[in-house]
């Protein structure tokens, strides 16, 4: 057959129904409606619901790689956090035990109980060190007192509401103010010493059962995240 001679008009398929133009025209009017009637009568809600259960396992599959790749970079970032939290930790105590260690009186109050008990049983965890290096550490009891203050040489003070960590440095709202003065130290030394109860010692730290002192234990390595 000659190149000349060939057919170029569509298969009699392709020039059944109707024009390419009026298909076009017909499912812009059908979407056009849908849309109105879904925005009047919500008609179109339980199509969309189903869509989206039939092709959320899809989606999921397609997602997987970026949601790994996110899960072992916010993991290793976790520890990075938590590793540079526990070293911040363990620098403070050992502030604190060396000037105990020098002579310097070192009185703690901290909670009987406070709002989080996995915070208590962190927290305990940290003064056995302590208490054997010569600080002293006192049980202030109920109600709950969320203030922070500290005194230093009669007059430095330190008053707010973070805590000495990381979450209240960086993520949480909170306001501290710093004073020089003689008056409102010895104001506050007075009301700490109010708030004495019962002091810990080392010998009540070392009679917890075992499990309580595993479960510190577990509570402490949590602490950057608390």
């Amino acid at each position: 057959m000659a190149f000349a001679t060939l057919e170029r008009s569509p298969p009699p398929f392709f020039r059944q129904g109707p024009s390419a133009a009026a298909r076009l025209v017909f499912y812009a009017a059908l979407s056009l409606l849908a849309m109105a009637l879904d925005a009047r009568w919500h008609l179109l809600g339980p199509l969309r619901l189903g869509i989206d259960v039939a092709v959320a396992p899809v989606v999921e599959v397609a997602r997987s790689p970026w949601l790994a790749w996110q899960a072992l970079a916010g993991h290793t970032e976790s520890l990075d956090r938590a590793r540079s939290e526990l070293a911040l930790a363990r620098q403070r105590n050992l502030e604190l035990a060396l000037a105990a260690q020098r002579g310097v009186g070192v009185d703690i109050v901290v909670p009987a109980r406070s709002n989080h008990r996995l915070v208590d049983w962190a927290s305990a965890a940290n003064i056995r060190p302590l208490l054997d290096d010569g600080v002293r550490i006192w049980r202030n009891p109920a109600p709950f007192d969320h203030s922070k203050m500290m005194v230093v040489d009669g007059v430095w003070c330190l008053i707010g509401s973070a805590n000495w960590d990381m979450r209240s440095f960086r993520l949480n709202f909170e306001l501290n103010m710093e004073v020089f003065h003689d008056d409102l130290a010895a104001t506050l030394g007075a009301h700490m010493a109010a708030c004495r109860g019962p002091r810990i010692t080392s010998e009540e730290i070392a009679a917890s059962p075992l499990p309580i002192r595993l479960r510190n234990a577990a509570a402490r390595l949590l602490l950057p995240y608390l």
